[in-house]
């Protein structure tokens, strides 16, 4: 996939311009910048939320993301979040297992510390079968053991996939295996 960006404006200011990116498949690409310099807009363009002057060419068929903020509906379990996406029981409560939530599947998200409810985020991203997997800061609220435990599992159930992740630190780069930096 290339991407090129002409401009990305929001509400006359100018966010991103004049920006080229290609992501090869199985490709890991790590996005990094200051704070307000386009890497979330970046990664809400190239899953196709957000319109802009430019182009994609050859995109990737199937994307799958886990935002900076975790999107979830507190009112739901834990499992229950995931079977809203994606059917399958068995599958949603191995992925859960997987990011360390076995025995939690049926709790309210409100009940859910915020690192729990980041990995509840994960594993909903992780269960679409993509092959762009696009991360917004996707450590977030995660003790280091655990942050470990969630890129290995990454890198497990991305293997020949392609990563786009954004992260403030650089340690993420290593623990993903990213392959290149793009600097915004």
């Amino acid at each position: 996939m290339v991407i090129e960006i002409e401009k990305k404006e929001f509400d006359g200011r100018v966010i991103l311009d004049g920006i080229t990116l290609g992501i090869n498949e199985g490709e890991r690409v790590m996005v990094c910048g200051r704070s307000g310099a386009g890497k979330t807009t970046l990664l809400r363009i190239v899953a196709g939320l957000e319109d802009f002057e430019g182009r994609i060419y050859d995109p990737f068929d199937r994307i799958s993301m886990l935002f900076q903020e975790d999107r979830l509906i507190k009112g739901m379990s834990a499992i229950g979040n995931l079977l809203a996406f994606f059917p399958g029981y068995e599958r949603a409560r191995e992925m859960l297992r997987e990011v360390g939530l076995e025995g939690e599947e049926k709790k309210r998200i409100s009940e859910l510390s915020g690192g729990m409810q980041r990995r509840v985020a994960l594993a909903r991203a992780l269960l679409y079968d993509y092959s762009l997997l696009i991360l917004d800061e996707p450590f977030t609220g995660l003790d280091d053991e655990i942050r470990r435990d969630m890129a290995r599992l990454i890198d497990r159930v991305s293997l020949n996939r392609s990563i786009l992740f954004v992260s403030h630190d650089r340690v993420d780069y290593e623990l993903l295996k990213g392959d290149r930096i793009v600097e915004l």
